[in-house]
């Protein structure tokens, strides 16, 4: 069970001003719709990598273990930084009786990993990317180029791929089982994303 304690005041993967100088815009009549833009693309974004967004906050996670159990995992994975981790009522202490190994949490008696024993086991922690200073580049340029490609589509005809006016109007449509994509986004945005996909277990 996981209980968001404290959230993240955004999840946005970059900011209005950064995303207008890839645009070249230069005026504030679009404001609101690019805003709106990144919000939309961050959230596409974090639904592809399979997560409920980017920006760091504090969560509560309860385990109630059943048996023993080797290591325990944080459902939130992004840089997480343990504060408090009970079991069985009693605080425990960082790398005395625990010690966190990326988003695995083990049990240590002396010097060795040991299993977590049956009960309940409460883990508060913060976890997520402090944006949008601690964000990873390619994260950021992911959602711009997807910002990017939405902005250029607005308002045209998706499958239109070419125009030509000489003496008639000749139109050229993309054929869509041509278009590279994967999970709906384009191939390359996708290729970008995927280390930041949420492991399933």
């Amino acid at each position: 069970m996981l209980t968001v304690l404290t959230p993240a005041s955004t999840d946005d993967l970059t900011i209005l001003a950064t995303l207008k100088a890839e645009l070249g815009v230069t005026d504030a009549a679009s404001d609101t719709y690019l805003a709106d833009l990144i919000t939309q693309v961050s959230g596409t974004c974090a639904s592809f990598c399979g997560r409920p967004g980017w920006g760091r906050e504090t969560v509560r996670q309860i385990e109630r273990l059943a048996g023993w159990r080797d290591c325990i995992f944080l459902e939130r994975d992004l840089v997480p930084s343990i504060s408090s981790v009970t079991a069985a009522d009693t605080a425990l202490v960082a790398d005395v009786d625990y010690e966190l190994d990326g988003s695995l949490l083990y049990r240590l008696s002396g010097d060795r990993r040991v299993a977590w024993s049956c009960g309940r086991v409460v883990i508060e922690y913060a976890a997520g990317y402090p944006l949008l200073g601690g964000l990873p580049y390619d994260l950021e340029r992911a959602a711009l180029d997807l910002c990017k490609a939405w902005w250029s589509a607005k308002g045209r005809d998706p499958q239109v791929r070419s125009l030509k006016v000489l003496n008639e109007i000749e139109t050229a449509y993309f054929d869509p089982d041509k278009v590279q994509s994967i999970g709906g986004l384009p191939i390359d945005i996708a290729a970008r994303l995927q280390p930041y996909r949420a492991v399933a277990l």
